[in-house]
């Protein structure tokens, strides 16, 4: 206790500032109109607390801010444990945040409302209600407290551990996705077979249906967006090692960066307390993780966000033009994501769908974008697939002819992309595989739904959709060329005109590179708008 007493006095002395804010200033949701006071009890002493709360009816957000010289830029919400009955708050919370200000990392200790507190109910939704709020509070004061927006994780003990899981997996749009988790003997599952029953009833409550249990099971929840994790766990921990593993696995089936220590003695709730056993060393592996992925290095002050588009459909989004010396020129603020998944300088042809890929409208669009956005570098997420139909662009849908799943790659790339920068936008041309052969009815009715399973599975539920005429002088796209443009009078839909556009000499299916390249500058046009348009109705929404 004597060794405790001194780490813990060294880490409060190098945090610089301790600032706490209520979650919600304009009352609780849900909350009792006389809540009664926190019951909290101290299991250590006045020098070294180790306080549990229970009975939170108002919840809070203390931030340990560290100094100047070592700042990176980096914060963690940090989630105590206690099974959703309590809150261990200081050896699952402010201790770690001190520890987190040694290494130049904002600690933001999360004090949230615990689903069942004496005489009330919350419900199971509120512990989530409040890590997203606190989420987003660190991105709005993140100037005063010298966050860079970009470098916002939250971590959990526990059952701080599955909140912290559930941030990671059930948020609603970007604005409340955490960078990045770290689950310390992490309570992740509800099954039978490795869940934690005391967490359970007490956020499910006792009779909770079998789609709530599957639902906030979180290894169910993990897909491509799923940010970076870092797991700790001990094999002989009552809080099953399988919690932490299954996590893993559904991480790693999605191609998510993550990493896992199971150590073989520790138990469980020992926080950062040394204990003569290698899992106190936990929390270096964890530094060690965060210098890994530049984390403990301060963001360069010149670098750009990127604006992520994507560019999906068919052979002529894909690109069968022509290159010429203007479309191997490049931007320097203009990227694409490579096959390999790596971002590189953009020049055509940028997509990889066959052989005959050549110039397309995306790059001329990534230029023009740029060239409007000086502050931005422009990420082109090159998708298209040569020959398929608006009935492979579903989930599980399958092209036989490249032995692609255009749906699902396009869901696994663009998450990749948005690790790195924001979806801004969905660029879409393709038709030529459905025009005068599927009924106009059909391709309306699974046009509306590409871009609502689009939204829906990348987060993203206002981001534009442009999409681009197929070329006039064929007879049979009237019919799909009138769809497109009906549909783009809908909130957040953008119709690209190819008047004036020709064809390829001698092939009837696809641009010339002179008209792609316009049909790039058009498209950048009406996705401004788009954009300008969804913004407005966002920012009235949020009022």
């Amino acid at each position: 206790m004597q060794f405790r007493f001194a780490c813990v006095g060294l880490l409060a002395s190098s945090a610089l500032a301790q600032t706490e804010v209520l979650l919600w200033p304009d009352g609780t949701p849900g909350a009792p109109a006389n809540a009664p006071a926190e019951v909290v009890s101290n299991r250590g002493s006045a020098t070294q607390p180790n306080r549990s709360v229970r009975g939170v009816h108002v919840p809070t957000l203390t931030a340990y801010l560290p100094s100047k010289s070592k700042n990176t830029g980096a914060a963690i919400v940090i989630c105590p444990g206690g099974g959703y009955g309590g809150l261990a708050l200081d050896k699952e919370g402010h201790d770690i945040a001190r520890w987190l200000n040694t290494i130049g990392v904002a600690g933001l200790v999360l004090k949230y409302r615990l689903p069942r507190p004496k005489g009330h109910v919350y419900g199971s939704s509120a512990p989530s209600a409040d890590a997203f709020r606190a989420i987003e509070i660190a991105r709005e004061r993140a100037g005063e407290w010298r966050i860079a927006r970009r470098r916002i994780g939250i971590m959990g003990f526990s059952a701080g551990g599955h909140l912290a899981s559930t941030a990671g997996t059930h948020f609603k749009g970007l604005g409340q996705r955490p960078d990045f988790l770290v689950l310390v003997y992490p309570v992740i599952s509800f099954t039978k077979e490795i869940g934690h029953g005391g967490s359970a009833r007490n956020l499910l409550g006792p009779r909770p249906s079998k789609e709530l249990v599957r639902d906030f099971s979180n290894e169910n929840r993990v897909d491509y967006l799923t940010p970076p994790t870092f797991l700790v766990s001990t094999s002989d921990d009552w809080v099953k090692v399988e919690n932490a593993l299954a996590f893993y696995q559904a991480l790693h089936r999605h191609s998510v960066p993550a990493e896992v220590h199971v150590y073989e003695r520790g138990g469980h709730g020992y926080g950062i307390l040394p204990r003569g056993l290698p899992v106190s060393r936990w929390h270096h592996r964890l530094a060690d993780w965060l210098k890994d992925r530049g984390l403990l290095t301060p963001p360069k002050p010149d670098a750009k966000r990127i604006d992520v588009y994507l560019l999906i459909g068919q052979s002529n989004m894909a690109g069968r033009g022509k290159p010429a010396a203007e479309d191997r020129a490049v931007h320097p603020r203009v990227l694409t994501l490579a096959k390999n998944g790596k971002w590189q300088p953009a020049r055509d042809p940028i997509h990889f769908d066959k052989r005959v890929a050549g110039v397309g409208l995306g790059l001329t669009f990534g230029k023009v974008m740029a060239t409007e956005n000086p502050q931005t570098r422009i990420g082109l997420v090159p998708c298209a697939i040569g020959g398929s139909s608006i009935k492979l662009w579903v989930r599980g849908g399958f092209h036989r002819g490249t032995k692609t799943h255009p749906y699902d790659d396009t869901i696994r790339r663009a998450s990749l992309a948005m690790r790195d920068g924001t979806l801004r936008g969905i660029l879409w041309h393709q038709g030529e595989s459905d025009a005068g052969k599927m009924p106009t009815p059909e391709y309306r009715q699974r046009f509306q739904r590409l871009i609502a399973d689009l939204r829906r599975d990348l987060r993203a539920p206002n981001v534009p959709f442009v999409a681009g005429e197929l070329g006039r002088w064929r007879e049979d796209t009237a019919e799909l060329n009138a769809t497109l443009s009906n549909e783009a009078k809908k909130a957040g839909v953008g119709f690209v005109s190819s008047e004036g556009l020709s064809n390829k000499k001698g092939d009837a299916a696809h641009f010339d590179a002179r008209s792609l390249r316009e049909f790039g500058r058009r498209f950048a046009k009406v996705m401004a708008a788009t954009r300008r348009e969804s913004d407005r109705s966002e920012l009235q929404h949020r009022k």
